[in-house]
């Protein structure tokens, strides 16, 4: 902890600090107490920082999407959506009289039942929750998500039972991929283990255009973050890792952090061209003006 010591005279040019890694200098004219505890947490903040080995913060930035002006989706001109990326909707669910250990349920008016599914046990979708009823319906316009899935990704289906601070397992179901059957706007019926039951749906997602890259601003480079996987900067073979060096030619030096991220937005609107360090080696990756479908 920094400890400050306030000058007797305005003559003291130095405040002696208890903590080696907490410098804070005093000049002939005294600052106020409050500001000097605000610079000696600055000070502090940073040596923290270095001391963690994150000595540097560096702005992140994604590139922004824009919609699909009229008649451009229905084109032709646009890659459709993959068949791994869906538009994953909960419709309604069925619940048992009774939990699963054969008690009532706490709330005398009936369950509030959710829907969550993991992706290999990383959480993908969650539903509102449905109160008060063993019949729950949802709204596919509202409780839905964008999400990726390979045919041999493992899907966790929960139906759950909000209490407030903690909620209750009512059944769940393991499963790999989404049916066939359930793609394109069809049903997807879920029988969950408990005697619980859940309908959901899966559509292509709306395109919207734009690069799908999240990437650090770096004086002359950014650094590729995340590329969206169903999105042109991917097709075109940006991959994360990669330091882009230029944007149409352009060093990423001379456009610094504001011409750089104009320059990465131009791709909703236009194909660009990024001068790609690599392994050592330099390339051109050519991301043409085409729909993208972020999703997680």
């Amino acid at each position: 902890m920094c400890q400050l010591r306030t000058p007797h005279r305005a003559t003291e040019r130095w405040a002696p600090i208890s903590s080696p890694t907490c410098i804070i200098l005093r000049a002939a004219v005294p600052f106020s107490p409050p500001l000097v505890a605000r610079l000696c947490a600055l000070a502090l903040t940073a040596s923290l920082l270095a001391s963690t080995g994150c000595a540097a913060i560096f702005p992140r930035q994604t590139t922004i999407y824009r919609e699909v002006p009229a008649g451009l989706a229905e084109s032709g001109e646009l890659t459709p959506a993959p068949d791994f990326v869906h538009r994953l909707s909960v419709l309604r669910a069925e619940l048992p009289r009774l939990t699963r250990d054969a008690r009532e349920w706490d709330n005398d008016a009936g369950p509030d039942a959710f829907v969550v599914v993991y992706r290999n046990g990383a959480e993908i979708f969650r539903s509102r929750t449905i109160q008060n009823t063993l019949r729950p319906e949802w709204n596919p316009a509202r409780d839905f998500a964008d999400v990726r899935i390979h045919d041999n990704d493992q899907l966790r289906i929960e139906l759950r039972d909000d209490d407030g601070i903690v909620s209750d397992l009512v059944g769940l179901a393991e499963v790999r991929g989404v049916p066939n059957d359930a793609r394109n706007g069809g049903i997807w019926n879920v029988r969950l283990e408990g005697g619980a039951s859940v309908q959901l749906q899966s559509n292509p997602p709306p395109p919207r255009l734009g690069m799908g890259v999240t990437y650090d601003f770096r004086d002359d480079v950014l650094v590729v973050l995340e590329v969206e996987e169903a999105g042109p900067a991917y097709a075109g073979g940006l991959r994360a890792g990669d330091r882009i060096t230029a944007v149409d030619t352009r060093p990423i030096s001379s456009l610094g952090e504001g011409g750089s991220r104009q320059a990465m937005n131009g791709g909703a609107m236009r194909e660009i061209h990024l001068t790609v360090s690599r392994a050592g080696s330099s390339t051109v990756v050519d991301v043409r003006r085409d729909a993208c479908y972020p999703s997680r």
